[in-house]
């Protein structure tokens, strides 16, 4: 039985696999770079890996090995680091090696954090401590700080924050230092102003630090996803002086006060007590109960969920209880898709209509689900930024979902050539605010709009006219003649000389013979005073 083991030297973390009677292994680890480690005196293949390597291995460790105490031990700090993130323990800071300064999120290490930190580093294996004189403490104290920084910068990273002007061309080192803290490369740019940069940024820290404020807690709601497509209500307070600072109510149970002393002083239990009291007798209209003695979530089903954010958030919002949603579903609602079904429309002689051409099945989606015109009148209806389609959770604007409707509610069944193009094209759909779905077309239609439509060939000259056309314009007179039939406008791009003015008077005779002169009335030409002359003679000389 072989036992995943993951040990920190400074700045990277070695992991390899240990069997009985010190057998060594890589264990066929795919993360980070082959390498060859020390430890225990012996010397063995490992994989190196950077603390974001180190990170998504604690994430997905591999299931055919068991952990060993070193894994666990440091798997349990990243799991510290991410929770201290989230809880918003950490504060900028600057730093200086190797003849370079770097912008780094620093850890603030409250007494509930440190007692966590000297939990695992006690816990640790002496092994797990060697590049640190085998000191436990000084290896958890190396550690800690580099994965609360990779932490905070990914999730700074990937939710596309950035501190400082970027477009600046002229940088001060307070840009300079803001832009690194939300950038992958911490190493600053040369400057001889980080020095006293550091000190003021030293003194703002420990100043906000060493005198907490009173002041009120205020309960809030956050709306947290959970795995499987779940939805639960957080408990969280929120500093009356200072909204953006909330922390968990579950640290209470976790830690005691000593996370909320340590940035405000105030009675964050009485506070959540009090208020909590007078928000019960709301939220249990549809069941949502949280504990009694430790109350921290209520997990919510698909209607009381529904019930929640179409009935309660507002009343909630009435009273001034903080509301969040999932940063996902504000970052990137989803968009409508409106899917096209288009099929020709044919008279009874079997060809293509020209006033007509095709009609349209539009059906909108949410993902890849399509909606019956009653379900989309039923979000419209309920309000609500967010709806549950086949079991997934959805965000929502109510702006457009009524967009949809009146998109919907003015499409026509029959429309010519040009309604198809801009269908075709999103035009359509980008108006309505709609995002272009699936499009499908018969196999008339997919003809016609990729040009192999058998109606498009050369046509012969017309009985009315005195002279032949040539074969180059036969076919202009036969694409003029199949976009005329479509009720659309045509382009002859022939050079100079080439007889494009013949090859429009061709049109005009073709069209009455095979129609009737009844069918049509006068033809305008539209052209500048000096070629009216010349339509008119050459009018006389071909089709008199």
């Amino acid at each position: 039985m072989f036992s995943l083991e993951v040990i920190w030297r400074a700045g990277s973390a070695y992991a390899f696999a240990r069997g009985e009677g010190d057998v060594f292994t890589d264990a066929g680890l795919l993360a980070g770079e082959p390498a060859a480690f020390d430890a225990l005196e012996h010397e063995f293949d490992a994989r190196r890996l950077t603390v974001g390597e180190l990170i998504e291995l604690a994430a997905g460790p591999p299931g055919e090995l068991a952990l060993g105490d070193s894994a666990r031990g440091l798997f349990a700090l990243v799991e510290l680091a991410q929770r201290s993130v989230a809880e918003g323990m950490v504060h900028p800071q600057l730093a200086r090696g190797g003849g370079s300064w770097y912008a780094f999120w620093g850890s603030t290490v409250d007494e509930h954090i440190q007692r966590s930190l000297d939990e695992i580093a006690a816990a640790l294996p002496l092994v797990s401590a060697e590049g640190f004189h085998d000191d436990r403490g000084l290896t958890v104290g190396d550690l800690f700080p580099a994965l609360v920084d990779q932490i905070a910068r990914d999730k700074l990273v990937a939710a596309g924050v950035r501190l400082g002007d970027v477009a600046r061309t002229r940088r001060t080192a307070i840009d300079s230092f803001l832009l690194a803290l939300t950038d992958p490369d911490p190493e600053l740019p040369q400057s001889t102003s980080y020095a006293a940069l550091e000190r003021r940024l030293s003194q703002w820290v420990d100043a906000g630090l060493s005198e907490p404020k009173d002041t009120t807690w205020l309960v809030g709601l956050h709306l947290d996803e959970r795995p499987a497509n779940g939805l639960a209500l957080e408990l969280w307070l929120h500093a009356d002086d200072d909204p953006s600072l909330a922390l968990p109510v579950s640290l209470l149970w976790e830690g005691g006060e000593d996370g909320f002393s340590f940035v405000r002083g105030g009675d964050p239990v009485g506070d959540l007590e009090e208020q909590l009291e007078e928000l019960r007798p709301l939220l249990a209209t549809e069941g949502i109960e949280f504990d009694e003695v430790e109350p921290t979530d209520a997990e919510l089903d698909a209607e009381s969920a529904s019930y929640f954010l179409r009935e309660l958030m507002p009343q909630l919002e009435q009273r001034n209880v903080p509301v969040l949603l999932p940063a996902a579903w504000l970052r990137t609602p989803t968009r409508l898709r409106a899917n096209m079904t288009a099929t020709s429309e044919r008279t009874a002689s079997g060809l293509l209509s020209s006033s007509m051409l095709a009609s349209f099945d539009w059906r909108l989606a949410v993902g890849d689900s399509e909606l019956t015109d009653e379900q989309l009148r039923a979000l419209a209806a309920a309000k609500s930024p967010v709806v549950q389609v086949d079991g997934r959770w959805q965000a929502l604007r109510p702006a457009d979902v009524k967009r949809a409707l009146r998109f919907l509610e003015r499409r026509r069944q029959g429309v010519g050539f040009v309604d198809l193009v801009r269908a075709v094209s999103g035009l359509e759909t980008d108006e309505a605010g709609l995002e272009l779905g699936s499009v499908n077309l018969d196999r008339s239609l997919d003809e016609l709009l990729s040009g192999k439509d058998a109606r498009f060939r050369p046509r012969k000259t017309p009985a009315g006219m005195r002279h032949q056309l040539f074969p180059f314009q036969e076919k202009g007179h036969g694409w003029l003649r199949m976009l005329g039939d479509l009720g659309i406008g045509a382009i002859l791009a022939d050079d100079m000389g080439l007889g494009k003015t013949v090859q429009a008077i061709a049109m005009l005779v073709s069209e009455r013979e095979e129609h009737g002169v009844d069918a049509y009335g006068p033809t305008l030409v539209v052209c500048p005073m000096s070629v009216a002359r010349q339509w008119v003679a050459e009018v006389e000389r071909f089709a008199p």
